[in-house]
């Protein structure tokens, strides 16, 4: 699978919790799980993620959100990378283009 495979499957998948799951067997770093949640379980763009990861920072590390912004507001180049990084993995994990429809048809079995 290549990393545009693994961006278009998660684009195309409508299940948060299908998403999640499959995040889960990928050893993802923080900031490439931070990024991947919110670009591709919130529909961020790459600026808006850029712009909340200071406040997600605050609330993980309980910090002031002013440190969170002077210390954990990225560039678009570092966001960009992060992302890369983190479909280059998924990629490499998933293998299968049918892995994330195989995921949510699990989760629909199972009873609530």
């Amino acid at each position: 699978m290549t990393r545009d495979e693994a961006r278009a499957m998660l684009k195309n998948c409508n299940s948060r919790p299908a998403k999640l799951l499959a995040f889960s067997y990928v050893s993802l770093t923080e900031k490439e799980l931070l990024v991947m949640q919110l670009r591709y379980i919130h529909g961020l763009t790459q600026e808006e993620t850029i712009s909340r990861l200071p406040y997600c920072y605050a609330q993980l590390l309980n910090i002031p959100l002013e440190e969170a912004i002077e210390k954990y507001t990225p560039c678009l180049n570092s966001a960009q990378n992060w992302e890369r990084q983190a479909l280059n993995k998924c990629a490499d994990i998933w293998r299968d283009t049918g892995f994330l429809e195989q995921l949510q048809r699990t989760i629909k079995q199972i009873p609530s």
